[in-house]
């Protein structure tokens, strides 16, 4: 019996050595699948394009400055690139006409890592995707181009604008492709960091300063926990065609333009966009806070089939929420503090600034809420409404001017406070015209 005890705890201890020697081959062999980029030659390599062109997987970038004179390409599908930490790695590009890092692979992931293409006042694109799916770009700090996008998620392209537009309506489109959690420093005018004809993409709790997010033609995409601070134009700018997108959750603060604006696309068009009947639909523009945008909170323009909840205003230079030719919006529960605000401006302000450029509204015009041209089954409903300046002349206002076509809007149950030029409401509190489209549908 004895023997049979000795011989048991042989047998379990030569089971548990093999397992240990198995554990321990099996991490050596994951470690031997990094490749270490290092610029002090303490790695594999030195340069990381020739860690990327040898076909690497898996590279891992130590602390330092690496100099680039064109732009790193990734061909490769499921190459992994991530930094040791995120301002310690740092590729500046020093070649002022190239872009910084391009992906035209599946499956890329970049990480921790810095990309610079401000230092030596470059014209390229710091990180750009194309014809990609499933890229995932987070924890980067960018600093990009003052006169060009900082990060561009192309999409595909297309031969004609009638093949780009169906592919949008189709979902035919780069997929899965990801920005997150990554902080991006410009001053260029124009957009910033773009997320253009993509299926499923999402840009996500980004910080963005001195530039906007723009949002082009996209399907089933989000964009939302991010934060915008001090665009030279709009916080986030979205065009049409775009279908069952998504923007929530984001602060917006002092941007040049309109907080978040959703208008027609002008680079591919077709006649129904031309003529300004084209809609995009299904979109949910909710939660975000937008402080100070020196033109309107959120502009929208040509929208359907939407819902507009629960945003909070404040200290809008003209109006709060502006809608023309749209339909069918669901327009509930936001708050909305201080429209008109721009005639309090100090006169080095945005706001003055705009007049400067004759970009400017009439302020007979300034509202909370405004109602324009060919608006129909607008839901508005439960808003919190309030003013305590002097550059408000509507609380909520429904143009009226001669064939304006703006009908069939229900007005239910908004609290209005302060004071205000011309206190143009129409406070419809009998539920029972509502049309069904809105019945069970006040709150999402």
């Amino acid at each position: 019996m004895k023997i049979n005890k000795i011989l048991m705890v042989s047998i379990i201890f030569i089971f548990i050595f093999n397992l240990n020697i198995c554990v321990i081959v099996k991490a050596d062999a994951n470690n031997s699948n990094e490749t270490i980029v290092s610029s002090d030659g303490t790695g594999d390599y030195t340069n990381i394009q020739d860690a990327i062109s040898a076909g690497k997987k898996n590279i891992i970038i130590k602390d330092g400055t690496y100099l680039l004179s064109s732009a790193l390409i990734i061909k490769n599908n499921n190459t992994v690139i991530t930094g040791a930490s995120k301002t310690g790695v740092k590729i500046i590009q020093t070649n002022t006409a190239a872009d910084g890092v391009v992906i035209y692979a599946d499956n890329v992931k970049v990480s921790n890592l810095t990309v610079d293409c401000q230092k030596y006042a470059g014209r390229g694109t710091a990180i750009v995707e194309g014809h990609s799916n499933n890229v995932m770009v987070s924890n980067c700090i960018v600093y990009g181009s003052n006169s060009n996008f900082s990060i561009y998620f192309a999409g595909k392209d297309y031969s004609s604008d009638e093949d780009t537009i169906k592919a949008v309506e189709n979902g035919d489109l780069d997929k899965n492709n990801v920005v997150k959690d990554c902080t991006v420093y410009s001053t260029n005018e124009g957009d910033g960091v773009i997320l253009a004809l993509q299926r499923y993409g999402k840009l996500l709790n980004n910080t963005i300063i001195g530039t906007r997010i723009a949002f082009y033609m996209c399907n089933s995409s989000q964009v939302c926990g991010n934060t915008i601070n001090d665009s030279k134009s709009h916080g986030i700018f979205v065009s049409i065609p775009a279908f069952n997108n998504i923007i929530e959750n984001n602060i917006i603060n002092n941007c040049a333009l309109s907080g978040i604006k959703v208008a027609a696309e002008t680079e591919h068009t077709n006649p129904e966009i031309n003529n300004h009947t084209y809609m995009g639909t299904g979109f949910t523009i909710d939660n975000n806070k937008i402080i100070n945008p020196a033109y309107f909170g959120i502009e929208i323009d040509e929208l359907a089939d939407s819902t507009i909840v629960s945003n909070k205003l404040s200290k809008c230079d003209y109006v709060g929420i502006y809608m023309l030719r749209s339909n069918n919006l669901h327009v509930v529960q936001n708050c909305v503090i201080d429209s008109g605000y721009g005639v309090n401006e100090p006169k080095d302000s945005n706001y003055s600034k705009n007049l400067s450029k004759n970009i400017k509204w009439d302020l007979n015009s300034n509202a909370a809420i405004f109602v324009d041209y060919n608006t129909k089954y607008i839901a508005i409903i439960s808003n919190s409404i309030d003013n305590m300046t002097s550059g408000c002349a509507h609380a909520i206002f429904e143009s009226n001017f001669d064939n304006n076509e703006a009908k069939d809007n229900f007005y239910v149950d908004n609290v209005i406070r302060g004071s205000y030029g011309s206190k143009t409401t129409n406070v419809n509190i009998d539920y029972s015209v509502l049309p069904l489209f809105y019945i069970g549908r006040f709150i999402r």
